[in-house]
């Protein structure tokens, strides 16, 4: 999904959705959005392959609506490669040609939030709303180049996720491990086994984790291996207790930020640790 977004958002305008989302949801994205194609990954397709998940509503309503259905397939070898080819045995015609390469006032991509409103309100952003964004982002962070390592657990159809976790990493020269989602005994498997910096994500997450932590440092008397110097906050806000029993946890620094989808970053608390009161 990283890979992905990276790379359509180039050439066209990227709207990533939920694919748990159910039929009638995915119908009214679709017609909201509009979408001109659906990519969907193909070894989601294949006979008898695992599957993490399930695509086939995604399928069924794109053939409903007369969607075209484009197949990403990953390369076994080296990753961040893919392919993309028509599903079906026609290829099909688009009514719009891919850009060859994007201006800073080309729309990258194209998000919903609920907000106040009942009905989903689209929310577009630039190239250049979202390089802005996630360079202040990335100026907050102050991660560096060849020490940190991030670890992405949040969704790839939330601009947190986009715009944190894969871009403000990119642009600050670090790498990122991108999970298949948030499972926090996995969680935890992966602090261990490939010991990621810093990471950020939203308050119902943190709490999973601090608990779980709580839970083995009674178990173990002692805290779970890692090697996290930065949590950092966003989406929701983080409780004063919740924030106070993580840096105690991880006796790391935990960063609450504010920000909103429409507005990218609006606010965030310095990282240095010697910042006073909280």
């Amino acid at each position: 999904s990283a890979a992905a977004f990276l790379a359509l958002s180039t050439h066209c305008v990227y709207a990533p959705l939920n694919i748990r989302l159910t039929e009638p949801e995915l119908a009214f994205e679709f017609e909201d959005l509009p979408a001109r194609a659906v990519v969907v990954q193909a070894f989601t397709l294949e006979a008898g392959a695992e599957r993490p998940v399930d695509s086939s509503g995604v399928l069924e309503v794109a053939k409903h609506m007369d969607i075209p259905i484009l197949l990403l397939t990953p390369d076994r070898e080296e990753c961040g490669i893919f392919s993309l080819a028509w599903h079906g045995e026609t290829p099909r015609r688009l009514d719009a040609k891919p850009r060859t390469s994007a201006r800073r006032g080309d729309l990258a991509v194209v998000l919903h939030t609920s907000g106040t409103t009942k009905k989903p309100k689209i929310v577009p952003l630039t190239h250049e709303n979202i390089a802005v964004g996630s360079q202040c982002i990335a100026s907050t962070l102050q991660l560096k180049a060849g020490s940190d390592l991030g670890i992405n657990i949040m969704p790839l159809f939330h601009i947190h996720g986009l715009s944190i976790n894969v871009l403000a990493s990119m642009l600050s020269g670090v790498p990122v491990l991108a999970t298949p989602g948030f499972q926090v005994d996995s969680f935890f498997g992966w602090l261990d086994e490939r010991k990621p910096t810093w990471y950020s994500a939203v308050p119902t997450m943190h709490q999973q984790i601090l608990e779980t932590a709580l839970d083995h440092e009674r178990a173990q008397g002692r805290p779970p291996e890692h090697r996290l110097q930065l949590i950092r906050n966003c989406s929701a806000a983080l409780l004063p207790h919740v924030a106070e029993g993580m840096e105690r946890a991880f006796r790391c620094v935990v960063m609450p930020t504010y920000a909103m989808t429409e507005s990218m970053p609006i606010a965030s608390n310095p990282r240095t640790p010697d910042r006073g009161p909280r």
